[in-house]
């Protein structure tokens, strides 16, 4: 019988809602290969689990804390260096490091192990912290994001491969809790510390304070994090290990880079009509297609072409890449909305974001116990994805005559969707791979996860900065009081490259440039609605095994790989 028609049989029982949750009898071995005296899937002894994962929560914790403190501090560190309109950058470059090398560190491990690059990408990440504490220029500041980049991106990679390697699917939900609850509390004390030490102590304290824990946790995984697990042991003894994909490596940085570099310059440093924008642009097309023709023919491809075509994997992938564009181009565009229109300090931003986030906090916890406990992921998923959808039309009619209890309330749900959704999502893309397979299905769905970042961080960076502009050179205008044109220019060029100097403007001037600055604002709030809706479409229309099946269903997959194989050595 054809593969493809066992699959539909069985995925037609697996997710037939008759089909019990979780069998009673069954074991956790369904889902790979672990010792029989132990419930974890190498066979390690309970110590030895809680020792390995105390370092991933860590590492998890210091991750967090430095990707939120950027949105934060932002302001301070573009206003100290007189370069606002160069803002998205510090963001931009730290997501596009990490997304180019995230897939990288995923093969990489299959190959050597898991310790090298664990601690490669915390050396890496540390180093970055560093230099972003004592960079002297806007320049040497965005180099420094983007290696922190390259060793965040690793970091959060490992650390998510090496907890699939030893936990089953089936209680990976508890783990996973434990892991959502060390991000969300990173997470928050990135945002909100951020924003105070940048008013009390200044911007370059933020990044210095993280450098002593970094150091630490590289220690703890040193000598905790595994470093025989890799794909070489479930290899047969004659076959040979598959060639790294160094030319999709190279073309995926190469692509990404064009297109983010065209986005982000285009219309706000360059006119969109440029030789710089149009080539950036197109190359970086060109390329980005060129890299699926080489994953096509790849032996060991850093993207799997299956992970990103067949259902339900595709939905799950593209779903997330919506969302995270969506959620970014909130995240990022938010602290300013409350410091260029409200006219709030960056601590107060970073306070009116922290309380909420609390909430994505508790729902990111749930979500795991949830699904432990019912054996189901559709249900977290498809309300993640409702709340994701309600909050983001709340915050983009939200006024700025609100109190701080009505902006407590507007950023709960969406925070709340985010924490249900993400989780569920990553736990869906585990249930339908293959555990061979579960570094690189992590390592697939962070890449996309972290595409859609740079593009929320880029797309809404453009769309405030072209939209500021049109707006700015519409509202501001003081010959009612006498000033000439030349002033109202400066007042323009002024606002745009320092947002703290819009709480210095008086009068009229300073009325004129806040409604430039909330229709600019609520543009980039608006496009994170519309990619919400389109990614809400594709969660109604997943269907995930529940965790009771899981086994049958990587079954069937792997007989689909076997017929697949033997069907590339026929020709």
């Amino acid at each position: 019988m054809e593969p493809e028609l066992v699959q539909d049989n069985v995925l037609k029982k697996i997710i037939d809602e008759e089909t019990p949750l979780i069998g009673g009898k069954q074991s956790t071995g369904t889902s790979g290969g672990g010792d029989a005296g132990s419930k974890f899937l190498t066979g390690i002894s309970e110590k030895e689990f809680w020792f390995i994962f105390t370092g991933i929560l860590i590492v998890n914790f210091v991750g967090a804390f430095d990707s939120t403190i950027m949105a934060s501090t932002h302001t301070s560190v573009t206003s100290a260096f007189n370069s606002s309109n160069s803002a998205s950058w510090l963001s931009t470059s730290f997501l596009l490091a990490s997304t180019s090398f995230q897939p990288i560190y995923g093969r990489a491990s299959d190959v050597i192990g898991r310790r090298i690059p664990f601690v490669v990408a915390l050396v890496l990440f540390t180093s970055g912290t560093l230099w972003c504490a004592t960079a002297q220029s806007i320049g040497s500041f965005i180099a420094a994001r983007a290696l922190c980049g390259v060793g965040c991106g690793g970091v959060w990679t490992m650390g998510a491969i090496v907890l699939s390697d030893i936990v089953p699917i089936e209680i990976r939900g508890t783990y996973q809790s434990w892991n959502n609850l060390t991000y969300g509390l990173g997470s928050m004390m990135g945002a909100a510390l951020g924003g105070f030490m940048a008013d009390q102590l200044g911007w370059r304290w933020a990044f210095g304070v993280q450098v002593p824990p970094a150091l630490l946790c590289t220690a703890i995984i040193s000598y905790t994090s595994p470093g025989s697990i890799s794909i070489s042991q479930t290899l047969p003894k004659k076959k040979k290990l598959p060639k790294f994909d160094f030319r999709g490596c190279f073309l995926l940085l190469v692509s990404t880079a064009l297109l983010v570099l065209g986005l982000s310059t285009g219309g706000n440093v360059f006119p969109w009509t440029s030789p710089f924008v149009i080539s950036s642009l197109v190359m970086g097309s060109i390329l980005w297609a060129l890299f699926i023709v080489v994953e096509k023919t790849a032996e060991a491809p850093i993207m799997p072409l299956k992970m990103v075509w067949n259902r339900p994997r595709n939905f799950l992938v593209f779903s997330n890449f919506l969302y995270t564009v969506g959620m970014n181009s909130i995240i990022f565009n938010l602290p300013l909305y409350f410091q260029a229109v409200c006219l709030t300090t960056a601590t107060t931003a970073g306070t009116r974001m922290l309380i909420p986030s609390i909430s994505g906090t508790i729902s990111g916890v749930s979500t795991g116990i949830i699904i432990v406990a019912t054996g189901r992921l559709r249900p977290t998923l498809l309300l993640g994805a409702a709340l994701i959808l309600f909050g983001s039309i709340l915050i983009a009619t939200m006024k700025p005559t609100y109190s701080p209890l009505q902006y407590f309330f507007i950023l709960i749900p969406a925070n709340l969707g985010i924490g249900f959704n993400f989780p569920s999502t990553i736990m869906s893309m585990l249930a339908v791979s293959t555990q061979k397979d579960q570094a690189v299905a992590t390592s697939t769905l962070l890449l996309w996860r972290s595409l859609g970042s740079v593009v929320g961080v880029a797309s809404g960076s453009l769309i405030v900065q072209n939209l500021l502009k049109w707006g700015l050179e519409r509202e501001v205008d003081g010959s009612g009081w006498g000033m000439t044109r030349e002033q109202d220019e400066l007042v323009r060029e002024m606002v745009r490259r320092s947002v703290e100097s819009v709480v210095g403007l008086e009068g009229e001037y300073q009325r004129q440039v806040v409604k430039a600055y909330e229709g600019a604002l609520k543009g980039a709030f608006w496009w994170a609605v519309m990619a919400t809706v389109v990614s809400g479409v594709m969660v109604c229309s997943i269907r995930v095994p529940k965790l009771g099946a899981v086994g049958e269903y990587r079954k069937v997959e792997e007989m689909e790989e076997e017929f697949r194989d033997e069907q590339m050595e026929q020709q």
